[in-house]
């Protein structure tokens, strides 16, 4: 999902939809238990001033039903903040009914909007749904019930509380709470309703506004006691029941499905280990910060067991910082535990066979599964290496190319470059290069390679190593595939008229460096630029500016990220040019694509070990953003 795509509501039921996935399929297996009926309300008089004292205003323990719960207490400012970027901040059902029945005026500011998920397992059980209450704080509760009454709502008694029911878009309830918001008004789904009020009015009702917004915290231990031993006893169905779902796209399930009794048993570890998940939403000046942070108390995971033995060494590796400063995508991890990064490598391994099929050579498998999985501290960059479109590239007299010159271009323009440094001694990182290198020659991991990419032309030749340029520090290595003009000008021949424009030679070149017990690979079709990028970065001449709270104690992982560098790895990815994500396109934006937005992953070294994700939109990153998605409906809807 690109930044333009995600809202904040996409973040939250995220979360929503996995806990509810969840507990279906316990309730698939072994069924539900019956939920627990309300207590019948006693019917009650409104309370006159003198009775609110000697009401029952104390905290009460959540719903058992409890799914998630938050707060907002600066809307309108987040809204100014992120309009056109996040529409999920505009006002709710019961924010609008309490400003057309006139209550606008009675809204506490001190007190913050609250918000609870419940999850409905009632009526038909193979599919529980999520139900939202939404409470306001009023300074009266005498004067909103007046204003309601004489706006015509029909107001019943519902125990110490009065209950709205024919309100519109379904019932509303005021009722009574702790004096920083003597009343609270909240609207929601009937029987949701009445089970989530007394918590949100005489527990939620106690805290005061201020930053950062909790826009959801999730009880993922609660949820784990009551449902647990239901999924455990479900467990052997999970798969099954995952993998008619993914068969609805055959590629993707041919790689998954192979892996999903892997996938469902860190799944249940991860219910198991997790404590509680909280998102978080801060306005910082004019930097909007998204926040999440999951409990770790358990280490039943690869992940809660990966992360619990990474924290006292997690830090961003030296080498992020000397990164080419052209970067616009740069990501680096800390080391993984050799044990964890041995399953991390399997499980990878596992994947790979299960998609590219029984061809598929051990060698070439554990090259690839190396590529992803490393078991060392590395840092990774891309950036442009062509910088215009190549579908907008022309000839010497103004009309665009046709022919194998525009493929060539084309090839050009997709890939980049690539640099990536491993905590390593080159003497390690050669050998599994020449294996790369050699798996590809023999014919197999080219095989694959047209398997995954039928879009490259055919007869790609082989890989040869050559010296090295004499720019580059002793001990270097460089391989070359050449590619000849006509490689293009015949793929263009081949489903297309003949080739107007013929092609020059190119080249894709990696260049490996040694850089005493540090590593760096390059990647590119500009070997010239890719040498220049190399030296630099190992004579600590890069200087990718880092930005606060990359480099700090526990950073597991992090980065930087642009819109013009997503749209580069998109490119790359694909193989062609992503039209939403043209450099034309990025062109125009306020900011042309390139602001930073940093992110990290950070870990504690305290018990419960807490998982904290942390990404920072600054103002004109923001502006980008909106200008791309106006631009992205008005034309490519």
């Amino acid at each position: 999902m690109t930044p333009t795509r995600a809202t904040i509501s996409g973040v939250v039921k995220h979360h929503l939809r996995i806990a509810t996935s969840l507990v279906s399929l316990s309730v698939i297996a072994c069924g539900a238990a019956p939920t627990a009926p309300a207590e019948a309300p006693k019917t009650t008089p409104s309370a006159s001033t003198e009775q609110v004292a000697a009401l029952d205003l104390s905290p009460v323990p959540p719903p058992s039903s409890l799914l998630a719960e938050g707060h907002v207490s600066q809307r309108q400012a987040l809204r100014d903040a992120l309009d056109g970027v996040a529409t999920d901040l505009n006002p709710d059902r019961t924010t609008i009914i309490a400003k057309d029945s006139g209550l606008s005026d009675l809204v506490v500011a001190a007190a913050p909007e609250h918000f609870v998920a419940l999850l409905d397992t009632g009526g038909f059980r193979l599919a529980p749904s999520v139900r939202w209450v939404s409470s306001i704080g009023l300074s009266s509760w005498e004067e909103a019930e007046r204003r309601l009454r004489d706006a015509g709502a029909k107001l019943t008694p519902l125990g110490q509380d009065l209950q709205w029911s024919d309100a519109p878009s379904g019932p509303c309830l005021l009722a009574k709470a702790p004096p920083l918001a003597p009343a609270r008004f909240m609207c929601g789904p009937a029987g949701t309703l009445g089970r989530a009020a007394p918590y949100l009015a005489r527990t939620l009702g106690r805290e005061q506004a201020g930053p950062p917004e909790v826009l959801a915290r999730i009880p993922v231990r609660a949820l784990s006691e009551q449902h647990g031993p239901l999924l455990e006893r479900a467990k052997p169905m999970i798969p099954s029941l995952l993998a008619g779902e993914l068969r609805r796209d055959p590629d993707l399930a041919r790689w998954i499905e192979p892996t999903l009794p892997t996938l469902v048993e860190e799944g249940l570890g991860l219910v198991a280990d997790v404590h509680e998940i909280t998102l978080r939403l801060s306005l910082e000046g004019s930097t909007v910060a998204l926040e999440s942070e999951a409990v770790l108390a358990g280490k039943r995971s690869w992940a809660g067991s990966t992360f619990r033995q990474a924290r006292d060494t997690a830090k961003m590796p030296e080498a992020f910082s000397r990164l080419p400063k052209d970067a616009d995508f740069a990501w680096f991890t800390s080391r993984i535990p050799d044990a964890r990064a041995k399953e991390l490598q399997q499980f990878v391994e596992q994947v790979l066979r299960a998609g590219l099929g029984p061809g598929a050579s051990r060698d070439s498998v554990e090259v690839v599964a190396a590529t992803f999985a490393p078991d060392a501290p590395m840092v990774y960059a891309h950036g442009d290496a062509f910088g215009e479109d190549a579908g907008d590239v022309r000839n010497g007299n103004g009309t665009r190319l046709f022919g194998g010159e525009r493929l060539r271009r084309q090839m050009m323009s997709v890939y980049g470059w690539h640099i990536m440094a491993y905590d390593g001694p080159a003497s390690e990182y050669l050998p599994r290069l020449v294996q790369g290198m050699n798996a590809y020659d023999s014919g197999d991991l080219r095989d694959i390679v047209y398997r995954q990419l039928p879009r490259l032309c055919p007869g790609l030749p082989q890989i040869k190593q050559r010296a090295p340029s004499p720019k580059l520090p002793k001990g270097s290595a460089t391989f070359e595939m050449k590619l000849p003009g006509k490689l293009f000008d015949d793929c263009w021949e081949q489903h297309r008229d003949k080739s107007r424009d013929r092609a020059k030679d190119a080249a894709l070149v990696v260049i490996l460096v040694p850089d005493g017990e540090r590593t760096w690979i390059g990647l590119s079709p500009d070997e010239a630029g890719l040498v220049e990028r190399l030296t630099r970065a190992v004579s600590k001449g890069a200087s990718l500016p880092v930005p606060t709270g990359l480099d700090v104690p526990g950073a597991f992982a992090g980065g930087v990220a642009t819109l013009a560098g997503i749209g580069g790895m998109r490119r790359f990815v694909a193989q062609y040019e992503v039209h939403s994500w043209l450099r034309s396109n990025m062109a125009v934006l306020p900011h042309k694509g390139t602001t930073p937005i940093p992110f990290v992953l950070t870990l504690s070294k305290d018990d419960p070990l807490k998982v904290r994700f942390r990404a920072e939109l600054t103002k004109s990153a923001l502006e980008d953003l909106r200008a791309r998605r106006q631009r992205s409906y008005r034309h490519y809807p």
